[in-house]
């Protein structure tokens, strides 16, 4: 739950940090709406990709514990 806390957080404050320009308006502008949207899709997106190779990599290093243990080799992982 913390992670995806900070991962919001900081997408938040990278977004509003690129995108939010000018206080001279109440409203977010249509430029600033439409920065806002590209930069929580490409967060989004890149978080994702970031998940699903720490998932692989985690398998992965999950079958050379087990192929390990199997042939009762201690060796580390990588």
């Amino acid at each position: 739950m913390r992670d995806s806390m900070n991962t919001y957080n900081n997408m938040v404050n990278r977004c509003f940090a690129t995108c939010i320009r000018s206080f001279q308006e109440k409203k977010v502008n249509a430029e600033e709406m439409d920065c806002t949207k590209r930069c929580v899709t490409k967060f989004v997106g890149y978080s994702q990709r970031v998940a699903l190779r720490f998932a692989e990599h985690n398998a992965e290093q999950a079958k050379i514990l087990q192929d390990n243990e199997s042939r009762g080799n201690t060796a580390e992982l990588s």
